[in-house]
């Protein structure tokens, strides 16, 4: 019985490998290696954010073997973190993957946004920016919370059954139970669920941080232009997309002004003995 979407992976590889030892074994090993590779890294590099921007102004008069002991301090704090926040999503009705995406596409959506505003459209302000990314990181948030409180019907989302109790187990059944599972597809694929703002909420939650990116970039536009655009000559050279592709062009041709010219080879046979001592 699978009681979880997260339930149908290691389903799946029991049920096709069961006749293959180890191989169940493989999949598990690979896939914890895996998750485990990049939590390391990512708790790593929270821990060393957090020493270096937060703490490391505040503690000055540590020595670095204090500054190590305490890096290792935050490691196994964020590690408790991600520990607690795996064993809570367990007790909610969408699994871990769900949960990681929803929360990357509301911060990083629009962030993205931003990113683009200021790389390749020159006549984003700064009022521009930040009504962009305000918009975009409400309408996000407003999605990403509408879709926990209100989730779709798993015939909106054309989600198949998890159980297997109504199948048929013998062509007579299957034949006499005909009606019924004609029935039963026809109501999955037109389900009568809710309009209106519930079809808002019943969005894939792959699309929030695409949505949030283009609210961003739709917003900050028309505030942009309404506000006054900013002028090609204020920027300074090295912002937009197509300058750094122009530095990166003009780079090898600098260095290859810069080069020495080859030295000339003079044979030693040509030489005198008094030059060569």
């Amino acid at each position: 019985k699978i009681s979880a979407p997260d339930m149908y992976m290691p389903f799946f590889v029991m049920d096709i490998f069961r006749s293959h030892p180890g191989f169940p074994g493989l999949f598990i090993a690979c896939a914890f290696s895996g998750t485990l590779s990049t939590v390391s890294t990512s708790i790593n590099a929270m821990a060393a954010v957090t020493l270096e921007d937060v703490l490391r102004p505040h503690l000055l008069h540590m020595t670095q073997k204090k500054l190590i002991l305490v890096s290792k301090g935050l490691s196994i704090l964020y590690g408790v973190g991600c520990i607690t926040v795996a064993v809570l999503s367990s007790f909610l009705s969408w699994g871990v993957l769900q949960g990681s995406f929803t929360v990357m596409g509301v911060v990083s959506g629009p962030l993205l946004g931003v990113f683009i505003l200021g790389m390749f459209i020159p006549a984003t302000n700064r009022l521009g920016a930040f009504s962009g990314i305000l918009v975009g990181f409400c309408v996000s948030l407003w999605l990403a919370v509408g879709s926990t409180l209100h989730p779709p019907s798993e015939e909106t989302m054309g989600v198949l059954p998890s159980f297997t109790g109504s199948c048929s187990l013998t062509n007579i059944t299957m034949s006499h139970n005909s009606n019924q599972k004609q029935k039963s597809i026809s109501t999955v694929l037109h389900p009568n669920d809710k309009r209106g703002i519930f079809n808002f909420y019943s969005t894939s939650y792959l699309y929030f941080g695409a949505m949030a990116t283009s609210t961003v970039v739709l917003v900050g536009l028309v505030v942009s232009y309404a506000t006054g655009p900013t002028k090609r000559s204020q920027i300074k050279e090295g912002l937009l997309w197509w300058d750094l592709n122009k530095k990166k062009e003009e780079i090898p041709s600098q260095h290859r002004d810069r080069m020495p010219e080859k030295p000339q080879v003079i044979p030693l046979m040509n030489m005198n003995k008094e030059e060569v001592l």
